[in-house]
């Protein structure tokens, strides 16, 4: 059932001992509004816990500086950011028919929760977070603050990806006006590279291979790579738009190695294909510029697949 911001508040407000849920493999905008809805709480008085089925990246560590895990039984589980329960990973057994609400800003939104709140038109969850803070009368401390600004500016690329909004740059200020630390944020998201990241660039820009004339590019990651990097799960953050960063390049694919003949695709677009179709092919979906699936098949049969829909969406265009 979708609700409101309104109906999400009020729901929030009768609860007391709350488990929030962020996607695995997580980026920014999830831990984001999960930490920030979790220091939220804390200032209503609420119990609150935040689960994800894998470490939190290096990046995003000052995220969770004032964490602090309670020993509570939870009353009400919700999930931040998770479009699917695929997407809770390790956790997706333990949880996935448990969740009462979602907020979410994915258009492919599966509404495998009792209700969802969905704002398809904001850069990041974060945005609808925000709102959510805001409605339930929490103060935005330094530390929410620091939370949602940094969910805000993962998720829209430092403000310059198309879902930026009027929107989320007068929420960003606000963020700001509240004492996120946006310059340090802003440093360790976009200016801080560790040894295994370089590494990983470095090969995966080897590894780079061209289709449709061009117009498609394909980056793989297998898992000897991250190995040979020495390269923590955080270090692949962001790499997904590097072939879509090439003059003339519609389409960009990124196949990543979970295990042997299985394959996490990324895939980002400019102004004119769908990624969401391309990515729904494989039963995948998320963002018209950036969407994801996996591809249940060897490398060269994987590739074969990907590439074909693509030329074939590309066409679909002409």
């Amino acid at each position: 059932m979708m609700i409101d911001v309104e109906q999400a508040v009020k729901r929030l407000l009768q609860q007391d001992r709350v488990c929030i849920l962020a996607h695995a493999s997580p980026d920014g905008d999830t831990l984001g509004s999960a930490y920030g809805l979790y220091y939220a709480l804390r200032e209503l008085g609420k119990q609150a816990r935040v689960r994800c089925a894998d470490p939190v990246p290096s990046q995003y560590a000052h995220l969770c500086r004032e964490y602090r895990e309670e020993d509570f039984e939870e009353g009400f589980v919700m999930a931040v950011d998770v479009a699917a329960p695929n997407l809770l990973g390790g956790l997706e057994a333990a949880y996935a028919g448990r969740v009462q609400l979602c907020l979410d800003h994915h258009p492919t939104n599966e509404g495998y929760a009792q209700e969802s709140c969905v704002w398809p038109q904001a850069a990041a969850t974060c945005e609808l977070v925000y709102e959510v803070v805001r409605l339930l009368g929490a103060p935005v401390t330094p530390m929410v603050a620091d939370c949602l600004y940094t969910g805000l500016a993962s998720d829209s690329g430092c403000f310059k990806y198309p879902s930026t909004s009027p929107q989320t740059h007068r929420m960003a200020a606000q963020l700001m006006e509240a004492g996120a630390d946006y310059s340090r944020i802003n440093e360790r998201l976009f200016d801080t590279k560790t040894k295994g990241r370089i590494l990983v660039e470095q090969a995966v820009l080897n590894s780079i291979r061209f289709f449709a004339g061009d117009r498609v590019a394909l980056i793989t990651i297998p898992r000897s790579l991250l190995e040979h990097a020495q390269a923590a799960e955080g270090d692949l953050d962001g790499l997904a738009a590097l072939p879509r960063m090439i003059e003339g390049v519609d389409i960009g694919l990124t196949l990543r190695e979970k295990e042997e003949g299985v394959w996490k695709v990324s895939v980002r677009t400019g102004s004119r294909a769908d990624a969401s179709v391309l990515c729904g092919k494989f039963g995948g979906g998320g963002h018209a510029r950036a969407s994801g699936c996996l591809i249940r098949a060897g490398y060269d049969e994987a590739v074969r697949m990907l590439t074909e829909a693509a030329e074939h969406l590309l066409e679909s265009l002409e």
